[in-house]
Parts: C-alpha cells; structure tokens; sequence
C-alpha cells in the first residue's frame, strides 16, 4: 500500500485555544480551514496537522492516510486472524495481497485480550511492529504509525462496538 498523505487530526473542546497553541508550536497561523470548525497546518511532505472542534471527542484524534488509488487500496486490506478464543483474545495480521495471490504480512500485528474484571471485562490491546521491514517504516513515516492515544481510541471503538452489539 503506498501512501502519500497523512494529516493528524486532533479534537479539541477550545478551537480558539488550540489555534493559538498549535500557531505558537508551529511559529505561524494555520495554512487553510477546510471547513468550519477546524484550522489545518501544512507540515511538508504531505504531512499536516489538523484542530477540529468536537468537545464529545476532545483530547481524541483520527489519523487520516492518503492513498493514491482508494478502491485498489481498500482491496488490498487483509487482516488475517492469527489466534482466536471466544470471550478470552484474537490477534490479526495486517496484510496485502501479492501478485500471487498470496497474503504478505506487513510485519506488525495486533491482539486483543480479555479478563474478566469486577462486573465487566478487563480488554488489554498489544501491539507489536518489530518485525516491519525498513521500507515500510519508510513508507510510512515511521514507526508505530499511530500514536500512543490511537490505542485508547481502538479500546473505546471495541467498547462501543460490545456495547452496541456490533
């Protein structure tokens, strides 16, 4: 998967106080405002960094990646289920797919594990990205390519989920 873009879009409760934080870190005002209510910086590179106004969410971010060709992006996605107990854990693999046919893994992988806890379920995530060749960490800017708060984000989307029962 090749990606071309990435912008890190934070959401705050004070838009104007966080415009005037991000214009002091970055030593200029936002380059553009996509859309009402938020302030985009342009980091190079097609790196940026965005404020969006969304107090249910503040303190939260998504992490938007740029690909050139979406569909041929989305059909490269394979997440392969590498170990799996009901009501306990399961772990995946991110994968593509190569020109065989075959599935490569991209060098990391993901698991849930849970416990049960008081009058619900301890969920503990790890990740690990140790085995990711160079030239993806390249590629993609680096390594982990989400950060810290993207694993709270991914506990409370599993929370949502049970909850709803998705």
């Amino acid at each position: 998967m090749q990606i071309t873009d990435t912008l890190a879009v934070l959401f705050v409760d004070d838009h104007d106080a966080a415009i005037d934080w991000y214009t002091k870190l970055f030593g200029r005002t936002f380059d553009r405002r996509p859309m009402d209510p938020d302030a985009e910086w342009d980091l190079g590179d097609g790196r940026g960094v965005q404020v969006y106004l969304d107090p249910a969410r503040a303190g939260g971010h998504d992490v938007v990646l740029g690909v050139p060709d979406l569909d041929s992006t989305l059909s490269e996605l394979h997440n392969v289920v590498t170990a799996f107990e009901r009501d306990r854990h399961i772990a995946w693999l991110p994968c593509t797919q190569n020109t065989s046919g075959g599935l490569d893994a991209g060098g990391w992988w993901w698991r849930y594990d849970l416990a049960p806890h008081d009058d619900g379920t301890r969920v503990t995530l790890t990740y690990d990205w140790a085995d990711t060749p160079a030239a993806i960490r390249e590629q993609i800017g680096g390594l982990p390519a989400v950060p810290p708060t993207f694993l709270d984000e991914s506990l409370a989307s599993l929370d949502a989920a049970v909850r709803s029962g998705r």
